[in-house]
C-alpha cells in the first residue's frame, strides 16, 4: 500500500496503520545489517604528541642551569663592584687623607680624591686671604699707637705720628661720607669664590685693594648669595653694598 503524502510536505507521512514486523522479520533484518566498523587503533603519531619523560627532564635541567647562571652573574657583578670601589675610590681617598698632596688638584685622580683636593685648596686660599686681611687690619691699627724708634748715634730720635682719636661727631660724619661713597659706586661686574674681584667705577679691584683712598675703604669680599660687595675701613668696620 502506497504511503499517503500531504501536498507541500517534504517528509513522508508516517503510516500508523501499517502492521508491525514479526520477531522473525526483525531477526532477519538484524542479520542482514552490516557489522559495525572497528575502532581505529592508536597510532604512534598520537602518542608522540604528548610530552615524554625525557623532554620534561631536559626542560628542568635548562631551568636549573638558568638559575645558577643568574646567581653566578649577580655574585660576579657584586664582587666586581666591591673591587672597583675599594681599589679606585676608597684606597686613593685613604692615601690622600694620609699623605695629602700640595701641588693642587690632580685631574687624573678619582672624583672623590679631586673633591678632597679642591676642598683643601679652597680652605688654604681662604686661610691665606684671612691672614692677608688680618695683616691689613693690624697694619692700620699699628699707626694708632705711638712708637719711638731708637735714635741713631748722635742723631735725633724719630717719633711716629699718632692718629688722633675721633670724636662721636667725626665718626658719624665719616660714616655718612662712607655711605655716600657706597651709594655712588657703580658696580658693573663681580666674581665670587676664593679670589673675589669686582669692577667698581670702571676699575677692576681684587681682594685688599683700596677703592677710596680718602675714606680708606678696601674691597674684601663678594657674597653671591646675598648679592653683596663688602668693604672694610681703616678701623676694621665692615660695610655692604648690594649689586
Amino acid at each position: 500500500m502506497a504511503t499517503p503524502s500531504l501536498p507541500g510536505a517534504t517528509l513522508p507521512v508516517l503510516n500508523l496503520t501499517a502492521p508491525l514486523p514479526t520477531a522473525e522479520e526483525f531477526a532477519q533484518r538484524v542479520r542482514a545489517a552490516p557489522p559495525p566498523a572497528p575502532a581505529p587503533a592508536e597510532s604512534d603519531s598520537g602518542s608522540s604528541s604528548l610530552p615524554s619523560h625525557s623532554t620534561g627532564t631536559g626542560m628542568a635541567v635548562v631551568r636549573t642551569f638558568a638559575r645558577f647562571f643568574k646567581v653566578f652573574m649577580g655574585a660576579g657583578l657584586l664582587l666586581g663592584g666591591l673591587f672597583y670601589l675599594t681599589k679606585f675610590i676608597l684606597l686613593p681617598f685613604y692615601q690622600e687623607m694620609k699623605d695629602p698632596k700640595k701641588d693642587g688638584v690632580d685631574r687624573k685622580a678619582p672624583a672623590a680624591v679631586q673633591v678632597l683636593q679642591q676642598t683643601r685648596k679652597v680652605v688654604a686660599e681662604n686661610n691665606a686671604r684671612m691672614d692677608k686681611l688680618n695683616d691689613i687690619v693690624d697694619g692700620m691699627n699699628s699707626g694708632e699707637k705711638p712708637a719711638t724708634n731708637a735714635p741713631p748715634p748722635g742723631g735725633i730720635p724719630q717719633i711716629t705720628a699718632v692718629r688722633p682719636a675721633r670724636s662721636k661727631a667725626a665718626k658719624d660724619d665719616l660714616l655718612f661720607q662712607i655711605q655716600l661713597a657706597l651709594d655712588a659706586m657703580k658696580i658693573t661686574g663681580v666674581t665670587g669664590g676664593s679670589d673675589p674681584r669686582a669692577v667698581i667705577d670702571g676699575r677692576m679691584v681684587k681682594f685688599g685693594d683700596i677703592v677710596d683712598y680718602r675714606l680708606g675703604l678696601r674691597f674684601v669680599e663678594v657674597n653671591e648669595e646675598d648679592h653683596e660687595v663688602r668693604f672694610i675701613d681703616a678701623e676694621g668696620t665692615k660695610y655692604r653694598r648690594t649689586y
